[in-house]
């Protein structure tokens, strides 16, 4: 959607109508987008990193670990590396109802995409 719309004050019809699906993504909390406007995203349910090409393409898995427990904070890096945080969000009493399950350490994992 340009966001012109917005710097000249459109009404919501204007700017609803201007919305289109760009691509489908997975649950997710951390992304970023490259300098070619590919989108990088933490697939929560599967412990991964995912990208969608610019253009709308399907997600394609980068990485799958299963210490990657609740993927965020996504960061491009030079060389093609990429960061990303095992936060263990889904640990915490907001998502168990208890008291915080989180086990140290805590991790930032890096890997090279290709």
């Amino acid at each position: 959607m340009p966001a012109n719309l917005f710097r000249e004050g459109k009404d919501d019809t204007a700017i609803g109508a201007a919305i289109r699906k760009a691509a489908d993504k997975p649950v997710s909390d951390g992304a970023v987008t490259d300098a070619q406007g590919s989108h990088y995203f933490g697939d929560l349910q599967n412990h991964a990193v995912v990208k969608v090409q610019a253009g709308g393409t399907a997600p394609e898995t980068l990485v799958k670990d299963k210490r990657i427990l609740w993927p965020d904070n996504i960061a491009l890096g030079p060389q093609n590396w990429i960061y990303v945080s095992a936060n263990q969000l889904n640990s915490t009493p907001a998502f168990t109802g208890a008291g915080d399950e989180g086990k140290p350490p805590f991790f930032i994992y890096r890997f090279k995409q290709d």
